[in-house]
């Protein structure tokens, strides 16, 4: 294989040489081992002087850290080539002017060897280049990275076209098919590319899947940029699709409701500069969403950005689920024109929408308290005013009556928070008019804002008529006359609609029975597997791809082709794009219902079991998959499996609470690797806790061991939730109930975590005594049941009840055992690197309190190290809290600011995960000094939460950050009015903090704390 993957290129002898990896994360490797890189504008600022050459140090400060004084600027620049230095010593030509880089190969540099198509592409070459350097820099440094990345993107497409090429000439079509699908990977709106591989496909005999294609790629158009294909586009599918209906562009089929549309039209287009919002109401198939089709197709001009929200169709809606693909796309539409997202709005959003900015989300990492729908509709709403800035911006959520409450409580925020001119077309069901209605009513957005109400009743006798001679001869309509329409139809568009397609097929047939019997006419007419087709996908209801369906049929996919390809012509059903995924669904929901319906309960729970059992196979809940999730439950539900739903609830919510409120999650580095879960916060847990609760409800009174076992996971993972949130009261009842039913039966390993959970309680309280007897009970328990991970947890229990004891050394000699052990497992193929540094960091907080910086700080660094090798970024804001605690003890306050903006870049931007009140604490004070209150008052609140907990460490660093707060602002230095209130004194709250660092016994600290603010 000569993709390449950052090994030593052939003819490149050096030992010294370092390989860049330009693509995705960036990372420097030597001998294919990842070089770790603490301070992220460090290892910016090393990419930019390989591409770059020689970067004199002015042209570095005004990159990176433009915005900061002369000094401050020199003295991070220093910080950071002393990074380079240290982790490259053979490669950084570092003097007084300038930074040199030499010695390096770039992956970049195999770019042109795509052009063979005996290289295998390798996804590398198809990731976004320097993943995660946003907002590193300034504006030049953001000016060249956009720029950098369309070069390396330009290179990439350009080797991938003369791969194409070269395969057309050589008769290789999985080489060129391969080789246009990764060109529409890097661009998806390359329609020279759409073409070739619709071309491609076709001459294979694959027509329905070009002319899939090619729907997908118009309706994203449509829908992300406004403008549809070009006519000669529209001229190629129709040559290879032969006018079927696949074939026609959105609006061609519309007819009636001209009146309406011309209402939508003239108030969108007359030219005034506010908020415009259509509400559209009327049953089901009434035509609300062709209406609102037919309006955009009319009124979106060149350049419109078109983003849509829909609610998701199985289960019952999780919060905020129907922005989710309205969410995905911004993110998209951001990302293509370069508009960054602040750390901490990235962090909201990333943690909330599923599809927002995925990649540039490590797995399990966690960020602030879950937002409130109006502080996401103030994220939201202003980086639609960045999208709105060169655009104009149509904003499409249908169907709002199945939208949940944090949903709708989301789109009046939004429309509150907007100070752009943007056009909004709503839809609903007459059960969700008035609501809707009302909250129109009651918007006072900055902007003005006009709206209008469009209700849709049936159509008219007339229009009935003029609908079916749309599409049917004349002689056909008059034959069967108006009455027998206009009653069969009762002015529905969607019943009408169905018999006018039954009658261009069978014009004998009666299809005036109503819409059920109608469609199963149609059926009638379909081969035996077009019918089972139709059924399946029924039950799937939306989620069924060619490969789920045909394994649910016992078919293979190629013998779905012939019979999808007839279902898509006769505009039965319609593909839809999940990712990569292609999936099927009926056209419309009533069609799809009456198939269902139709179906006897009997065969109806066995089709729902047999989909349970295909989605269960690529289902894990490591992956973050809200769709996946959502329908297996559903499946689960429908085929009457409640013990199956209720076991991948409690797995979900196992990983979700491991990795969002634990700091070192006591998972292995395999399992970890491989989980894709964001930062959900309290409110997402919460409703997770919910949904178990209510299921354990519906299953009360079957008396079972598995139940049983079920019930006490549950009692174990809430409890030790509300312990890691300092909820100790309930917390430790929940505890307390859970192990009790593990002693009556005998469920050993879930009375080890309740004791893990109990041993946290113990360690955030400084409860020595009984931390000690906690720990000693993990190590027995574990012992026995061959749990060495949970010996060497209860281990770090018993060295941290020795700190809490103040015996120092007794401490360091308990936690090595504990790091030792973890290395020992790691020799096994076993690594839990978090819960090897753990221990380590610990020690370094003994040393720190012995009165030895130098020590702690070796010990601190090399855990932020050993993490960043690992791949991990769970923990690395907490050690790098801690390295910045020990260069104030140090006296060195640009190093502790280094590691401070570090951490919080990490922890913000969701890839820290986890921290203490430490960081916010420490950050409070480095505010104040840059004479920042309303940054002071901001993390002095995220302090006060965090350290809620109690844990005395913590509490005395966030009383000696309000001390110092306290003391500039009477001293005149800090403006106390942006500051707010702070009750105490300056004097008063360093003695408290002094108090709390003598009995944890860092006199070092506590002199420093009465020195500075004159406590006695």
């Amino acid at each position: 294989m000569e993709a390449w993957h950052g090994t030593r290129p052939t003819g490149s002898p050096d030992p010294m040489t370092v390989c860049l990896h330009f693509f995705g994360e960036p990372q420097a490797e030597r001998d294919g081992k990842r070089i770790a890189i603490p301070l992220k504008k460090a290892e910016a600022l090393l990419f930019y002087a390989a591409l770059e050459g020689r970067v004199p140090r002015d042209r570095a400060k005004l990159l990176f850290w433009g915005d900061k004084d002369e000094a401050l600027a020199a003295n991070s620049l220093r910080n950071s080539l002393h990074v380079l230095r240290r982790a490259l010593p053979d490669n950084c030509e570092v003097d007084r002017r300038s930074l040199l880089v030499k010695g390096i190969v770039k992956d970049l540099d195999r770019i042109p060897k795509l052009e063979d198509p005996s290289v295998p592409i390798g996804p590398t070459f198809l990731d976004e280049p320097l993943q995660g350097f946003d907002a590193l820099g300034g504006p030049e440094f953001d000016a060249w990275l956009g720029l950098t990345r369309n070069i390396l993107r330009g290179r990439v497409a350009e080797s991938l076209r003369t791969r194409a090429a070269a395969c057309y000439e050589r008769g290789r079509f999985d080489g060129r098919t391969e080789a246009l699908s990764a060109l529409l990977t890097l661009d998806p709106f390359d329609e020279d590319s759409v073409l070739e591989l619709m071309e491609s496909w076709h001459e294979r005999g694959y027509t329905a899947k070009a002319v899939s294609l090619y729907e997908n790629f118009r309706t994203r158009m449509q829908s992300e940029i406004g403008i549809g294909p070009s006519s000669r586009a529209e001229a190629f599918l129709r040559r290879i699709a032969g006018g079927t209906a696949a074939s026609q562009p959105i609006g061609e089929r519309f007819c009636c409701r001209e009146a309406e549309v011309e209402r939508i039209v003239s108030f969108l287009s007359d030219g005034r500069r506010e908020l415009k919002l259509v509400l559209v109401h009327g049953e089901a198939g009434i035509g609300k969403t062709s209406l609102v089709n037919r309006a955009l197709a009319l009124n979106a001009a060149r350049g419109t950005d078109i983003l849509a929200a829909r609610p998701e169709l199985l289960g019952p809606p999780a919060p905020y689920s129907a922005w989710n693909g309205l969410i995905a796309h911004m993110g998209k539409r951001l990302e293509e024109r370069g508009i960054p997202v602040a750390p901490s709005d990235r962090s909201a959003l990333s943690g909330t929408f599923y599809g927002f900015s995925r990649r540039d989300v490590s797995p399990g990492t966690g960020g602030p308290p879950s937002p409130t729908p109006f502080g996401l509709g103030r994220i939201v709403s202003r980086l639609l005013d960045s999208l709105a800035s060169n655009t104009r911006l149509i904003l499409v959520l249908e169907d709002l009556h199945e939208f949940d409450l944090q949903s709708l409580l989301l789109l009046e925020a939004v429309l509150t928070k907007m100070e752009s001119a943007l056009t909004v077309l709503l839809t609903t069901r007459p059960e969700g008019a008035a609501a809707i209605g009302e909250m129109l009513d009651r918007l006072k957005p900055s902007l003005p804002h006009r709206s209008l109400r469009i209700p849709l009743g049936p159509l008219d006798p007339a229009e009935t008529l003029k609908f079916c001679r749309s599409f049917l001869p004349d002689d056909l309509v008059s034959l069967k006359g108006a009455e027998y329409f206009v009653r069969g139809s009762e002015g529905i568009p969607l019943l009408l609609a169905e018999m006018l397609r039954s009658l261009s097929e069978d014009p004998d047939g009666d299809p005036s029975a109503g819409l059920a019997k109608t469609i199963m006419a149609r059926m009638k007419d379909l081969s035996p597997t077009q019918r089972r087709l139709l059924e399946a996908l029924s039950a799937f209801r939306g989620s069924g791809s060619l490969e789920d369906v045909a394994l649910f049929l016992n078919l293979s996919p190629g013998e779905l082709v012939e019979p999808m390809e007839g279902l898509l012509r006769k505009k039965l059903i319609h593909e839809t794009a999940d990712g990569d995924r292609l999936l099927a669904d009926f056209c419309h929901a009533n069609v799809r219902d009456c198939v269902y319906e139709s179906l006897p309960g009997f065969k109806r729970r066995e089709f729902h079991r047999r989909i349970a059992e295909i989605l269960s196979a690529r289902y894990s809940p490591r992956v973050w998959n809200p769709t996946l999730s959502a329908a297996l439950r559903h499946h689960y539900r429908m085929a009457g499996l409640r013990t199956d739903e209720l076991k991948l609830h409690l797995s979900e919510m196992s990983f979700h609470i491991a990795l969002n409120h634990t700091l070192f999650p006591l998972i292995e580095d395999r399992v970890l690797h491989s989980c894709s879960i964001p930062f959900g916060g309290r409110e997402e847990t919460e409703f997770k806790i919910a949904q178990v609760r209510e299921l354990l409800g519906e299953t009360e009174g079957t008396e079972s061991v598995e139940r049983t076992r079920m019930e006490a996971s549950f009692l174990e993972l809430w409890g030790g939730y509300r312990i890691n949130w300092g909820d100790y009261r309930p917390g430790r009842a929940l505890i307390e109930r859970a192990l009790a039913l593990s002693r009556q039966h005998g469920f050993d390993e879930i009375r080890l975590h309740c004791l893990e959970h109990m041993g946290h309680r113990f360690l955030q309280t400084d409860e020595s005594a009984r931390l000690k007897d906690t720990g000693r009970a993990i190590v027995h328990l574990a012992k026995r049941l061959g749990k060495e991970h949970h010996m060497g947890l209860g281990l770090r229990f018993l060295g941290v009840h020795r700190m809490i004891e103040r015996d120092f050394e007794g401490a360091e000699r308990i936690l090595a055992h504990s790091a030792a052990l973890f290395e020992d497992l790691s020799l096994l193929g076993r690594n839990y690197t978090l819960n090897l540094l753990a221990p380590r960091c610990y020690i370094g907080e003994t040393r720190q309190w012995r009165g030895d910086p130098d020590g702690a700080m070796e010990h601190f660094c090399a855990c932020i190290e050993r993490c960043s090798d690992a791949g991990f970024f769970w923990g690395l804001s907490h050690f790098h809290a801690h390295a910045a605690d020990a260069a104030l003890d140090m006296g060195c306050w640009n190093l502790a600011r280094d590691h401070i903006e570090e951490g919080v870049t990490l922890f913000e931007s969701c890839r820290g995960g986890h921290c203490g009140s430490l960081l916010y604490s420490l950050k409070a004070i480095l505010d104040a000094r840059d004479n920042r209150p309303d940054d002071v008052r901001t993390s002095l609140e995220k302090g006060d939460r965090l350290s809620a907990i109690g844990k005395r460490s913590w509490c005395a660093a966030q009383l000696m950050a309000k001390a110092w707060a306290a003391s500039m602002a009477e001293r005149g230095e800090l403006d106390g009015e942006r500051l707010g209130p702070l009750p105490g004194t300056p004097q008063s709250y360093a003695g408290e903090s002094a108090a709390l660092y003598s009995a944890i016994g860092a006199e070092r600290r506590a002199r420093f704390v009465r020195r500075t603010f004159g406590v006695e």
